[in-house]
C-alpha cells in the first residue's frame, strides 16, 4: 500500500465546490446548521472526495484511467478540516483506492480495467 496524496479541505473549497456543482446543501455549506446535526460540523461532498481519487488515479494509473470502470462504496463522512489520505495498491487487474482520515477508512474506490485497457 503507497500513499499517493494528502488533502485537507477547508470551509472555502467545500463552498466553491458546492456553488459549481450544485452540492451546496447546509451540512456543507452552513457552519452554524452543522453544529446542530450529529456531525457537529459541516461535511465534505462526498463527490469531492471522488474527485481527489480521480486525481490519485491520474498519478499512478493514468493510461488505464479512460476505459476502466471505478466502483466507488462511501464508508463514512469526512469533516471539514479532516486531512484526508489516498493510498494504493494494486491487486491482479484491478487497482484500490482507500481514503482515510485519523478515524480511519472513509471511502474506497476500487478500479476495475476494460477489455481494451493496458495496464502499465
Amino acid at each position: 500500500m503507497t500513499t499517493v496524496l494528502r488533502m485537507t479541505f477547508g470551509q472555502d473549497d467545500v463552498d466553491r465546490f458546492g456553488r459549481f456543482s450544485g452540492g451546496d446543501g447546509r451540512i456543507h455549506t452552513d457552519p452554524g446548521y452543522a453544529r446542530s446535526t450529529p456531525f457537529g460540523r459541516t461535511l465534505v461532498q462526498g463527490m469531492l472526495l471522488v474527485a481527489l481519487v480521480e486525481r490519485a488515479v491520474e498519478l499512478v494509473e493514468s493510461p488505464a484511467r479512460a476505459d476502466s470502470r471505478l466502483d466507488v462504496t462511501f464508508v463514512a463522512p469526512v469533516g471539514v478540516g479532516d486531512e484526508v489520505a489516498i493510498t494504493h495498491t494494486r491487486k491482479g487487474t484491478s487497482a484500490r483506492f482507500e481514503a482515510t482520515t485519523s478515524a480511519g477508512t472513509v471511502l474506497v474506490a476500487v478500479l476495475h480495467p476494460t477489455e481494451e485497457t493496458q495496464w502499465p
